[in-house]
């Protein structure tokens, strides 16, 4: 069996809660009962297959290094995943259930990507991976694109989370192969509103630092390169949403028994920050890994805005 066979189909939900919630229809495309429960793993399973190498290395919060562990297992092959400190502890677990080695960062004194390059010194024969700013990564995501788009293949918009932007740069590059005229839209937390940023002032742009955002998968200081040639020609607009939407969204989540992570949340928040003015929305969500604790907390306290 190939690798990429391995992928499974998204699972889709509608809720009439949230329609009365958001004031549209919304189908959620929902990547929380993938392999590893997130979108990554389409990306990394492409990686692997078409990159050969003895090992792989990349710095995650924990959603792709989960999804890599996964895919180099299948593989046979090692895998080294530097984390922040500030890492969820269930994906820290998760990366290590697949038998990968964990190495954590302090992003205060070093940047993941320096402790990656210094690890690599000593592992010249691994690939340096990166979660979003990579040609395969792209291809595997863009796997969910086709899937939308056969699904639902007039909807008035359809909103995606951002972090890095590989998943949305997937995405655009599907709808761009199938000639979909899709209005495509982005979400990312206010804090870490570099991809809206960028889309305004028409040029690549950084945020300050790691952003602390609930949203974890969104702790990016940029969108690739590669994903923001993409973003700048096929998304429209790229919505700011609050730590207090994220966490709205996910207790609005919980009530009809749908467990999602922050960065999975971010477009339902965006949803219900910014009620939208179309009739039908195909919404992403990208997964469900967050540490239980966390999760506990925000759905039992409506004024939990913070890590």
């Amino acid at each position: 069996m190939a690798l990429m066979d391995s992928i499974k189909s998204t699972t889709w939900f509608h809720f009439t809660e949230i329609d009365t919630a958001v004031g549209a229809r919304v189908y959620f495309a929902s990547e929380t009962e993938q392999v590893t429960h997130s979108f990554k793993y389409r990306a990394a399973t492409s990686l692997v297959q078409h990159v050969d190498a003895e090992g792989f290395l990349v710095a995650s919060s924990g959603n792709f290094g989960q999804a890599l562990a996964c895919a180099c297992q299948q593989k046979g092959v090692p895998c080294i995943v530097v984390m922040p400190t500030t890492s969820a502890q269930v994906k820290v677990d998760a990366v290590r259930s697949y038998n990968a080695t964990v190495i954590f960062v302090d992003t205060k004194i070093q940047t993941r990507a320096e402790k990656v390059a210094e690890i690599g010194e000593k592992h010249s024969n691994y690939h340096i991976a990166s979660p979003y700013d990579c040609e395969w990564v792209i291809f595997g995501n863009a796997t969910l694109g086709r899937e939308i788009y056969c699904h639902s293949s007039s909807p008035d918009m359809v909103l995606v989370p951002i972090g890095g932007g590989g998943l949305i740069s997937g995405i655009a590059q599907a709808f761009q192969e199938l000639d979909a005229n899709i209005v495509l839209w982005g979400a990312e937390p206010a804090l870490a509103d570099d991809a809206a940023r960028s889309l305004e002032q028409g040029q690549r742009l950084s945020n300050d630092g790691e952003p602390q955002t609930l949203a974890d998968g969104a702790r990016t200081r940029s969108v690739g390169v590669l994903n923001w040639e993409i973003i700048q020609q096929r998304v429209s607009n790229v919505l700011r949403v609050s730590e207090k939407s994220i966490c709205q969204a996910m207790r609005l989540f919980h009530s009809v028994g749908v467990k999602v992570e922050p960065t999975g949340a971010l477009t339902l928040g965006a949803l219900l920050e910014h009620p939208p003015s179309c009739s039908e929305i195909v919404v992403v969500i990208s997964g469900k890994n967050v540490d239980s604790k966390l999760y506990n907390t925000i759905i039992a306290d409506s004024n939990h805005v913070t890590p």
